[in-house]
């Protein structure tokens, strides 16, 4: 049994080295051919500029790829894309505006490779027409600036710039943006920031040239101040009448300007409202005047002012009889005093007409009780008529019966 076994062995490792000596005899004997594809090697674009003598360009500058099919001995090492260059010379052939298939050729290869498909390399070139385009600068604004300022303007050097490229992509611009940090700076702040082209939608456009691709911004960061309108007035009101109120739309608004102006500015003016033009309450329009080097945030330039007026008011002493209301009729009353002296005031219009009569003076007896009644005095005004004093607010009053009364009291007694 262990004799066949190593027998077994002992042919095994003969079937190897046989098997090792045949593949030696081949490879150094025969050495067979492999084919092969090598993939993604680079396609050099030449001559580009003779297109731009006709006004075309490539739609794609770059990015141009092919695949090749190779063979070479089984010993070799395999060829890599990097052994390989293929270009295109666009100063051999006449293009149009369109697709266009070119030949590819193989300027660079390995000496020890065989390219198989080397009459039928082509590539589709994208030609267009070269058009150009003026677009708008825009520069958008990052960050936060410092409680209490504002951004006011923000000037590019150049605001605008040449677009120029194929007119698929060119037509496409909207506009080059540029993106500026705000920070705590109040001052002026100047810098250069890249710009890039973008769509309407803010996506950036790819393969088109500009004039310039940066520009100098200048920042001009102001301070803001909260103060409240003063509505300046000219001439006087009519004789009858008293200014009672003026109240303007707004009362409070918001101003820009360097620190140094607005830091001493604590209200703004309005122009002169002619209160001599005025006979009733109505509305009136004036302009905001501002200091120089002062704006108005939001733009405000006009307010309305609602002026209010009353008719002028004067006082006047007069002076009525008391008189007596709901007395007991078994009572007679002895006032403490007859007249009372009064002071009223109102418009002169009205004031002036009054007399006593107008007025309604007296003393309520209901619930007085014989003998000594301590009353208030009660004094009625006409309408648009306000009583300010009176002499008393009070006076004493003495009921006492009737004589017929006493005669019958002192008979049932």
């Amino acid at each position: 049994m262990d004799k066949d076994r190593k027998e077994g062995i002992v042919v095994k490792i003969c079937c190897v080295l046989l098997a090792f000596a045949l593949w030696l005899y081949i490879t150094s004997t025969q050495n067979p051919m492999v084919t092969y594809t090598i993939k993604r090697i680079p396609v050099q674009i030449k001559s580009s500029e003779v297109l731009l003598k006709n006004k075309l360009i490539l739609q794609k500058q770059s990015g141009y790829y092919i695949d090749i099919k190779v063979q070479s001995k089984s010993s070799e090492q395999k060829a890599k894309a990097s052994d390989f260059k293929a270009i295109i010379d666009l100063s051999g052939y006449v293009v149009k505006k369109g697709e266009n298939k070119l030949p590819i050729q193989i300027e660079r290869s390995p000496s020890n490779v065989s390219i198989l498909n080397n009459g039928d390399l082509w590539l589709n070139l994208s030609i267009d027409e070269v058009i150009e385009k003026i677009v708008p600068v825009k520069i958008n604004l990052v960050g936060k600036s410092q409680s209490g300022s504002f951004v006011k303007d923000v000037i590019s050097n150049p605001n605008k710039i040449k677009i120029l490229g194929p007119s698929e992509k060119v037509n496409l611009v909207d506009r080059v943006v540029g993106t500026f940090s705000v920070n705590k700076n109040t001052e002026m702040k100047e810098s250069v920031i890249n710009v890039i082209p973008v769509d309407a939608s803010g996506n950036e456009v790819k393969g088109v040239n500009m004039d310039a691709d940066s520009v100098h911004v200048s920042l001009g960061v102001n301070m803001t101040k909260e103060v409240p309108i003063k509505v300046v007035t000219k001439g006087s009101v009519s004789d009858n009448l008293k200014l009672s109120k003026l109240e303007p739309s707004i009362s409070i608004i918001k101003i820009i300007g360097d620190e140094k102006v607005i830091k001493n500015i604590n209200y703004i003016e309005t122009s002169a409202l002619d209160l001599s033009s005025i006979s009733a309450s109505t509305s009136k329009e004036v302009n905001l005047v501002l200091p120089t080097g002062v704006e108005i945030l939001n733009n405000i330039k006009v307010i309305n002012v609602n002026i209010i007026m009353d008719e002028k008011s004067t006082e006047r002493t007069l002076s009525s009889k008391i008189n007596i209301e709901n007395l007991a009729p078994n009572f007679n009353a002895q006032l403490g005093k007859e007249l009372i002296s009064y002071k009223v005031t109102g418009s002169e219009n009205i004031i002036n007409g009054l007399n006593e009569n107008d007025f309604k003076v007296y003393v309520d007896l209901s619930g007085a009780k014989e003998g000594n009644n301590m009353v208030n005095i009660n004094i009625v005004t006409p309408q648009g008529v306000s009583l300010i004093s009176k002499d008393f607010t009070q006076m004493n009053v003495k009921l006492m019966k009737k004589e017929s009364e006493v005669v019958n009291d002192n008979t049932s007694k």
